[in-house]
């Protein structure tokens, strides 16, 4: 198997394969003077130096410009994230976690599971934050203003406590549980500023928001489930 091992923040990462190895090259992960090695090489090597041996892949000069185009993570208007989080009624925040460890996954955490971090959301909403906080890529370009720690833990009370207020047999607390999970987004707010602003400053910024897809579709039809039970509910 051709496994590669590539320094990141002085550390050894990986075994990635050479189209993993690729596609940090293309988020912006690593560059071409990062050092790789595999078992075909004597020593650490700088990627720029394989261009060769690359090019079967992707050459770094076209690798490097797709990823001046490449968005860093979950790349949405605000509009829309207030907008998919109400009429889902808040199930969008996990499409949202989910996707953003989507975009960790392909920036050099091969290990990590998205999905079931997104099932786990209370428990991997502070490591989520934390890392799009230190994010390096993101960091050479624009420093976060955003308090990872404090959100996060924001986000977990007024979840957990929507969770609660969601399960009495009264309308009266169950509509108070519902407006937390709603106002939850305003907590979501801070990061995704700062994304869509490290976006902008990319030397190509990315032509387009990320499409509406599959997942915008799941989250309405659960949020419009909820929505008319709801409804039906309130004015039975």
């Amino acid at each position: 198997m051709d496994d590669w091992f590539y320094e990141l923040n002085g550390r050894q990462a990986g075994p990635v394969s050479k189209g993993e190895l690729v596609s940090l090259l293309v988020a912006g992960t690593i560059t071409p003077s990062t050092l790789v090695w595999n078992k075909k090489l004597s020593d650490w090597t700088e990627i720029s130096s394989l261009d060769d041996d690359f090019n079967s892949s992707a050459s770094v000069e076209t690798t490097l410009a797709e990823a001046e185009s490449k968005a860093l993570f979950l790349y949405i208007p605000i509009s829309r994230l207030i907008l998919m989080n109400t009429l889902s009624m808040g199930f969008y925040q996990v499409y949202w976690i989910y996707h953003n460890w989507r975009f960790l996954k392909q920036q050099g955490y091969p290990n990590i599971r998205p999905f079931w971090r997104a099932f786990f959301s209370l428990f991997f909403i502070y490591p989520l934050f934390k890392e799009i906080h230190s994010n390096s890529a993101a960091n050479e370009r624009l420093k976060p203003l955003f308090a990872a720690g404090p959100l996060a833990a924001c986000l977990i009370i007024t979840t957990t406590f929507s969770i609660v207020l969601s399960r009495p047999d009264d309308i009266t607390v169950n509509l108070i549980g519902l407006a937390l999970t709603l106002l939850n987004v305003l907590l979501l707010l801070p990061v995704q500023t700062y994304i869509n602003a490290v976006n902008q400053t990319l030397p190509n910024p990315p032509a387009y928001y990320n499409k509406w897809s599959l997942g915008h579709v799941i989250c309405l039809i659960l949020g419009s489930i909820i929505w008319i039970a709801l409804l039906i509910r309130a004015f039975a």
